[in-house]
């Protein structure tokens, strides 16, 4: 609309036929169109009470405004500035969220069902245009997320929406205080962790800047003996190790955001080993994109912490510009990962196996060897190492606990 609240057809906007049909048409369909414009000098003298604060309340309200010039008309706009609306429109343009009540638990067991809800008042005039995921996430001595079943774009202007929780927390969730929050990220992989791109409540005191988060509160998450990590790796020779690692936050799981498997006999991809071991070792400190194939890799901040920690050097020697991602780790590039992360020298004088004599890697298997974080892998005689054969996630379990346990 270019020449919102000029005259009663807005200029010709609602032209030809009724105007009262055409508004009707527009109440509905602006909840699902993007709507806004300009206000306009045509009859400014001789209509000054359409352009009003009451009609500019009630319409730009009506119609599910998101949008409005804010240089022009300057005689109207003054007008609304004269009569105290300025500031509440330009506040409710588009979509304005707000937490109006929540209701949690102060404590929780690991394995347990968390329960409660969550209610969002949307006092804009609009919702979002585009699909969002919601997540609830909790963050503390480990991080998990849990989607929603929530569509923020039906968020209806003027209404609440209550989000009922009910999270099945895996048995193996660290013990201690979490942040409880809601978050809202942009749906793009590409800009999902940038926080400036998340969807920030219009309460005070809830957004957390480096996050993206809007933090409800808090809840202490206690020990349950009888609950179990994950639902697919008992019986597996394993188990403990996998359980080590769960608790000790270093796995989340395979299948987010539920995250009740952890899929031992799958084979571990390098993007998942620079989690591993980022997780493990605690690494902060990135490399700004050393590497031209990770741009895409929901790993990218973990194989740039690598990087800058130097246990990974690239797997296209000699300019080593690319990590290779998605490539299955070995055995070997395994033994190779592990020496550098754990600073191991120490060879045991050499030659722990008969079958990596032609490897790259014989140096760094022999160090692994020495530190017993490797014992070969065909018991019980372990006289082989196996170095080109691929590393699984309950493999990958075993080594890091023997490593860091």
């Amino acid at each position: 609309n270019d020449c919102f609240l000029s005259t009663d057809d807005d200029a010709g906007t609602y032209w030809p036929g009724s105007v009262v049909d055409h508004k009707q048409y527009l109440e509905v369909a602006s909840q699902f169109l993007v709507i806004g414009g300009e206000t306009c000098q045509v009859e400014f003298d001789t209509n000054l009470a359409r352009r009003s604060c009451t009609v500019a309340r009630e319409e730009t309200a009506r119609f599910h405004w998101s949008y409005l010039h804010e240089f022009f008309h300057m005689p109207t706009l003054q007008i609304w500035k004269d009569q105290g609306c300025w500031d509440e429109i330009t506040q409710r343009l588009g979509y304005r969220y707000r937490l109006e009540t929540s209701r949690l638990p102060q404590q929780v067991l690991a394995g347990a069902t968390l329960t409660g809800d969550v209610t969002i008042a949307n006092d804009g005039y609009a919702t979002l245009f585009n699909p969002r995921p919601v997540y609830l996430v909790l963050n503390g001595p480990t991080r998990v997320e849990f989607q929603l079943d929530a569509d923020p774009r039906r968020w209806a202007a003027g209404e609440n929406t209550t989000l009922v929780l009910a999270e099945q927390l895996p048995g193996c969730l660290p013990t201690g205080t979490y942040t409880i929050a809601l978050w809202l990220p942009d749906a793009s992989d590409s800009l999902r962790n940038r926080p400036d791109y998340a969807v920030r409540m219009a309460n005070e005191g809830v957004w957390n800047e480096t996050s993206g988060y809007n933090v409800l509160g808090e809840v202490a998450v206690l020990p349950d003996p009888a609950a179990a990590c994950f639902a697919d790796d008992d019986g597996s020779v394993f188990e403990a190790d996998i359980e080590w690692l769960a608790e000790q936050g270093i796995t989340r799981g395979c299948n987010p955001p539920t995250n009740d498997r952890f899929c031992p006999d799958n084979s571990v991809t390098r993007g998942q080993m620079a989690a591993f071991l980022t997780r493990a070792l605690g690494l902060t400190d990135r490399l700004v994109d050393p590497f031209t194939d990770d741009d895409a890799s929901i790993f990218e901040a973990d194989i740039e912490r690598l990087a800058a920690a130097g246990i990974t050097r690239g797997c296209n020697p000699p300019d080593n510009d690319r990590f290779c991602p998605d490539s299955k780790v070995t055995r070997g590039a395994m033994a190779a990962f592990l020496v550098r992360a754990l600073g191991l020298t120490d060879d045991g004088g050499g030659n722990l196996f008969i079958d990596d004599d032609d490897s790259i890697f014989e140096g760094d298997i022999d160090k692994l060897g020495t530190a017993g974080v490797t014992k070969g892998c065909n018991p019980p005689a372990n006289d082989m190492y196996c170095p080109g054969s691929v590393v699984t996630r309950g493999q990958m379990a075993a080594f890091l606990h023997r490593a860091l346990g």
